[in-house]
């Protein structure tokens, strides 16, 4: 629907994506690691093996579409854990491909500056919450559906809010150096950004929301 709304291609859509999306590939690979991890006494690793092949193939297709001639990039990735296609795979993928101007209605470099000056999850963060920005948009202009609206733009601020809760518990979130909070903050700064670190959705970028629109 997203990218409908949008007039974008998904990886979905794809050749290898609609052919992966038939495959059922957990069993395939389950078959082809249980001879290998049979002696070990811990059950979680032929899960952990099988996730992780199974996270490689869609990653290695990922990386592809993402090195794409696109102009104009938008996510849908709120939520995605440090060891999920998008962190892994796809943002380094999209930081280093020169076609990119775009990145979720934002100047890409400034992703990239995030990305290659700051760190990796900084760029990533700044990717969640311009995501958000565009579905608390997209809501406040719906018409036809706005309680769907309103629904997509929770649900992706919960899994937005769950993973980042999860990645400071897990030591994921790096505490930046003066150096590189100061590179961030150059960065905001100088691409106009900072709005999208304010607390209240209504300043990223939207209009003026009534609490019965968020509540809603």
């Amino acid at each position: 629907e997203m990218a409908l709304c949008l007039r974008g291609t998904r990886i979905n859509d794809t050749r290898a994506g609609t052919w992966l999306g038939t495959k059922d590939l957990i069993p395939y690979f389950e078959a082809v690691y249980a001879p290998f991890v049979k002696s070990h006494l811990d059950p979680d690793i032929l899960k952990d093996v099988t996730e992780t092949a199974y996270t490689t193939v869609w990653g290695g297709v990922s990386q592809l579409f993402a090195g794409l001639p696109f102009h104009e990039v938008a996510t849908a990735i709120c939520g995605a854990s440090p060891s999920k296609v998008f962190r892994r795979y796809e943002l380094p993928t999209l930081v280093a491909n020169p076609s990119i101007k775009v990145f979720n209605t934002i100047a890409m470099n400034a992703v990239r500056q995030m990305y290659q000056d700051v760190h990796p999850d900084e760029a990533y963060n700044l990717a969640c919450l311009t995501e958000l920005a565009m579905t608390f948009r997209r809501a406040e202009r719906e018409v036809a559906s706005p309680a769907a609206a309103w629904q997509d733009f929770v649900d992706r601020l919960h899994f937005y809010q769950t993973e980042r809760a999860q990645a400071i518990v897990a030591g994921d979130r790096p505490i930046l150096t003066p150096a590189q909070e100061s590179c961030k903050q150059a960065t905001l700064c100088a691409f106009e950004l900072e709005r999208f670190y304010a607390r209240h959705p209504a300043r990223w970028g939207g209009g003026i929301v009534s609490v019965k629109a968020l509540a809603r």
